[in-house]
């Protein structure tokens, strides 16, 4: 029986030695904790700075990061998509993880159609 939903099937690039924090059915946070070096998009010559960062969200569905987190004092976690380097507060790590998801989404409704 055909429900009319289209079934997704969600990669995510590959994650080296570093250490995933949570794992969602689309999206992973990765703690960027190791050294291998994550590719912007499949295939790429250029990578996300992990050094400048404490964690790094990936998006399954289009299998690539799309955000990256800076710990801040007192539990305070600053959040930045890459596509528009825009740098947002937050006060916790989950507070981050979904409005970094919720920011891509409306970002991605926004970007034209590949």
């Amino acid at each position: 029986m055909k429900t009319g939903f289209k079934k997704w099937n969600y990669v995510f690039p590959e994650t080296g030695d570093h250490t995933i924090e949570w794992l969602g059915r689309r999206y992973m946070l990765l703690k960027a904790d190791g050294n291998y070096k994550i590719e912007l998009y499949q295939a790429a010559s250029e990578y996300v700075d992990t050094d400048s960062a404490d964690y790094v969200m990936l998006d399954g569905l289009e299998c690539m990061p799309f955000a990256m987190l800076t710990c801040e004092k007192a539990g305070k976690v600053k959040g930045s998509l890459i596509a528009n380097d825009i740098e947002i507060n937050y006060s916790s790590l989950s507070d981050a993880r979904c409005g970094l998801i919720e920011e891509w989404t409306r970002l991605r409704r926004m970007m034209p159609a590949d």
